[in-house]
């Protein structure tokens, strides 16, 4: 299972189109592997968790750990989600080569 936090604010611009990034790469993945939460950051629990991610910005990503707080575009947030879905050989390495 691939846990994926969206970390978004309600008063931040640019936070609806990264979540509907989000919500369309994993559309296409279509994957029963993903587990997908929203947090508010401005909740006491949402600013303790992007504390314990070591971040203070919105939005940012979190997919099993690994923390992307900018440049949110469709094949970066996928090349992401795969290589957590597809650790030993995920779609970027066929590409591109690797182990």
């Amino acid at each position: 299972m691939v846990k994926i936090e969206l970390f978004v604010s309600p008063t931040c611009p640019h936070c609806p189109v990264a979540k509907k990034i989000v919500e369309d790469v994993l559309s296409k993945l279509n994957s029963d592997k993903i587990e997908l939460e929203i947090v508010n950051s401005t909740t006491k629990e949402g600013i303790a968790r992007a504390k314990a991610y070591h971040f203070l910005e919105v939005p940012t990503l979190v997919v099993d750990g690994d923390v992307m707080s900018a440049g949110f575009e469709d094949w970066k947030v996928a090349k992401m989600i795969d290589m957590k879905l597809n650790p030993k050989r995920s779609f970027w390495q066929k590409l591109f080569g690797g182990a």
